[in-house]
């Protein structure tokens, strides 16, 4: 019988990314922001640059919202559209993966790589939403890899790193400059430790990279002038300097959350990551280290810090993982350490998820220790009954990491990734449809839908004491709102939140009423 290509099994394994991506509003800031830049594009037909209420918007490069309008153009602007470029580029990426691992041992290795990394929780769940780091990532490591790969094979021909060059000049018109300093601080280090001798073909990789980034930069330049080249460039500085997003947490947050969040691929990682024995550690394995502390470390040290910005270190830890795995087949040796480091943090997940689906049996109890009023009022607002149902996530999840385990004890590595990876498909789509409308509801829903109410009724909304982009995005703003000021339009809404202090150029009498923790005061 002719095997089949195990492309296929690839392909297959990114099947449940698509599924339900307009099961839920976008989720503020970053989904909406993203998303309003693009339809923004649609609406003033200026798909030069990017903008936010139709005036510059400097913290991004342009090349994830031109595949937001693409997908925006094809099906309608909305929550699916939004998020499908990263479903996409989630499929690419498991390609790439695969096709690297392939290229630098052999088809099983880029099949483990591609299938562990998939089966991992935070990338199965980032190339299911709209932000910009599944794209961005994808750009810097095939850049990167294809780098590293004509290192490893003594390969000086000038093709490869010009191609490397032109892919690292995507992931600067995706997020900006931090795209080419991760991998290019990467390869000096690399090239530093093991004296490799490649530095015309480095040149070639930074001009070529800085061709398709300026190719968009000079167009911006000659259309708003300096000042605006320099506000993103202060912009992309200051995220290493100060908490822009307001996002500060304690200094060894990123580990934490690769740890945690990258399971299983952190744990099966870690006999890889800390061994730095020559004979352990080749120009490619070193590589791939390099690029995860470079990911990591400078991302532990500045001020703001988000999940998604060590994103890029899943895959590199990702090719540690594999490499673990490969080895595991080959020897047929077992890590107890590793096995039932596994065990223990897949049954922590497997509470997590016990604890989320079962929060409406415990809610009363939960109640009086919430401080904030805020989110108080929008628990208490929410309308969420248990459904005994959802708890076959759980039990999936849990019976897949026991199933996984006792493979694992047994050497049989494909079968317990499979087993792993099916228990997270499947639990994380059931969580998907019965649990996550709930969690929205009760972080932003009663806010959305009233914006969409009011849009209906033709009542502009703004914000005070509180940032978001939904009532752009789902007020579908056109050219005029930039005009609107509490001065000079009505009727007009203006939302807060009930742990603000009530704006003080509202005046008395104006009605207002609420909705969970929102306040809408109407201007008439």
């Amino acid at each position: 019988m002719r095997k089949i290509n195990p492309v296929y099994y690839v392909l297959l394994m990114s099947i449940p990314l698509y599924i339900g991506l307009g099961s839920v509003h976008l989720f503020d800031w970053d989904e909406i922001n993203f998303a309003e830049c693009a339809r923004e594009m649609m609406v003033s037909g200026n798909y030069v640059y990017p903008q936010i209420k139709f005036e510059p918007f400097w913290e991004k490069p342009p090349l994830f919202f031109w595949l937001q309008t693409m997908s925006m153009h094809a099906f309608g602007i909305n929550e699916f559209a939004a998020r499908l470029p990263n479903a996409l580029f989630g499929t690419l990426t498991l390609l790439l993966i695969y096709f690297t691992g392939k290229r630098l041992h052999k088809k099983t290795f880029g099949f483990i790589w591609a299938f562990i990394y998939i089966s991992s929780l935070f990338p199965f769940l980032y190339f299911k939403s709209g932000i910009i780091d599944p794209v961005f990532n994808f750009f810097i490591f095939s850049s990167y890899a294809i780098f590293i790969i004509a290192v490893h094979e003594k390969n000086f021909r000038l093709l490869p790193f010009i191609i490397a060059g032109l892919i690292n000049g995507l992931a600067i018109l995706t997020k900006g400059p931090v795209g080419f300093l991760l991998p290019f601080v990467s390869i000096i280090i690399t090239f530093f430790l093991y004296k490799q001798k490649y530095f015309k073909q480095l040149l070639l990789f930074c001009f070529s990279s800085a061709a398709i980034a300026m190719s968009w930069f000079l167009v911006w330049i000659s259309i708003n002038g300096w000042s605006f080249f320099m506000e993103f460039m202060i912009y992309q500085i200051s995220l290493f300097t100060k908490p822009v997003a307001g996002q500060q947490q304690f200094l060894l947050y990123h580990f934490v959350i690769v740890f945690f969040g990258c399971f299983p691929v952190s744990v099966f990682a870690l006999p890889v990551l800390f061994n730095w024995k020559k004979n352990n550690s080749g120009v490619v394995t070193s590589s791939m280290k390099i690029l995860f502390w470079v990911v990591m470390i400078p991302f532990t040290i500045v001020s703001t810090k988000i999940a998604h910005y060590s994103s890029l270190a899943y895959l590199p830890l990702s090719f540690l993982t594999a490499k673990y795995l490969f080895e595991k087949i080959q020897d047929h040796k077992r890590n107890k350490f590793v096995i039932n480091t596994y065990l223990i943090l897949g049954i922590v997940w497997s509470l997590i998820i016990f604890a989320i689906i079962t929060f409406p049996l415990y809610k009363e109890s939960v109640i009086p220790n919430i401080k904030d009023e805020f989110t108080l009022a929008n628990i208490l607002a929410s309308i969420w009954e248990f459904e005994a149902i959802s708890l076959i996530a759980f039990f999936i999840f849990l019976g897949g990491v026991i199933a996984a385990w006792i493979s694992l004890k047994k050497g049989k590595i494909i079968q317990a990734i499979f087993s792993h990876y099916m228990a997270l498909a499947i639990s994380l789509t059931i969580i998907q449809f019965k649990i996550l409308p709930h969690i929205e509801q009760i972080s932003q829903g009663p806010f959305i839908n009233e914006i969409k109410a009011l849009q209906k009724e033709g009542i502009p909304v703004i914000t005070s004491g509180m940032k978001s982009y939904a009532p752009y995005y789902y007020a579908a703003i056109d050219t005029s709102y930039k005009n609107i000021d509490m001065q000079g339009i009505r009727p007009l809404c203006i939302v807060s939140r009930n742990n603000r202090s009530r704006p003080g150029n509202i005046p008395e009498d104006a009605p207002y009423y609420s909705r969970g923790g929102y306040v809408f005061y109407i201007l008439k």
